[in-house]
């Protein structure tokens, strides 16, 4: 069993390099977010409740039988078709997500129901995200839920209702005091970054299996990007974006490889800041 302790040199530069890149390199990213365009899909085809189907179906966006960028493709895809949202129809938004879910999101299918089902019941107490309250749909999902404010989840679906007000054309900040979802990715990436020591990995095969006892005590994570946000001064939900984003080529394990796979995806809108995050996210691998 791995002891993880946390790098205060390596959070320190990463704090200082974002710091660097500061917020008009996050919106960058956003822009570029599978998910973000997702959302600004349906807002243009689904009108104003968007930002409510996004938030409802990042609830149950867990155990995916799908990589993460093809199951919003694939979500996209089924809303519009679908979509007819009136003043009204908020139930007809739970019962899409469900339906959606019936399909193409089976795995753990009783447990993403139930989540589903309990939000039907508390759904009033949820509608303050239409009107940009993130912060107060954040406390009220998670009681909604019985779930901890930080489960990946939870704070996720906030991250959704922000593409779906942003995309909207609203002007929206993310809550500082929101952790980061903490999954594969970040968890890989908070290895691969130096942030948290494992004790000697420095190949990809060690990499992989610490992020999997890594993820599994996920507040030791939350703890270093907070950290990074506090240095930086961007919200941990913001710091996400760039490092879900990056962290689909962990499997090249090579800087000069992963940026060739990124700017071949069209991240080169991001500028000279996104060597500069490849550089320090994988630090402990190769050039």
């Amino acid at each position: 069993m791995l002891r993880f302790r946390i790098s205060e040199h390596r959070v320190r530069k990463l704090g200082d390099t974002f710091h660097r890149c500061g917020t008009r390199t996050i919106e960058a990213f956003e822009k570029l977010d599978v998910q973000y365009r997702v959302a600004r899909s349906i807002s243009l085809k689904c009108g104003k409740l968007s930002a409510l189907v996004m938030a409802i179906n990042g609830t149950v966006t867990y155990m995916l039988p799908l990589r993460g960028e093809d199951y919003w493709k694939t979500f996209e895809s089924f809303t519009i078709e679908r979509c007819r949202f009136g003043r009204e129809n908020y139930y007809e938004l739970l019962d899409l997500v469900e339906e959606f879910t019936r399909r193409y999101n089976k795995r753990l299918l009783n447990s993403k129901l139930n989540r589903l089902s309990r939000i039907r019941a508390c759904l009033p107490s949820l509608l303050r995200v239409l009107e940009g309250d993130l912060e107060g749909y954040w406390r009220a999902l998670s009681l909604c839920l019985h779930t901890d404010r930080n489960s990946k989840t939870v704070v996720f679906s906030v991250k959704m209702a922000y593409y779906g007000l942003k995309s909207a054309g609203l002007r929206v900040d993310l809550p500082r005091c929101l952790s980061i979802p903490v999954d594969r990715r970040v968890a890989l990436l908070s290895i691969s970054s130096g942030a948290i020591n494992t004790g000697g990995c420095m190949d990809i095969e060690c990499v992989q299996s610490a992020a999997d006892q890594l993820i599994r005590t996920p507040k030791i994570v939350r703890e270093v990007w907070r950290r990074v946000s506090n240095l930086s001064s961007i919200p941990p939900l913001g710091l996400d974006t760039p490092l879900w984003m990056l962290g689909k080529y962990f499997p090249l394990w090579s800087k000069r490889r992963i940026l060739a796979a990124a700017l071949s995806e069209g991240l080169g809108n991001i500028g000279e800041e996104l060597k500069l995050l490849i550089n320090e996210l994988y630090f402990l691998s190769p050039p």
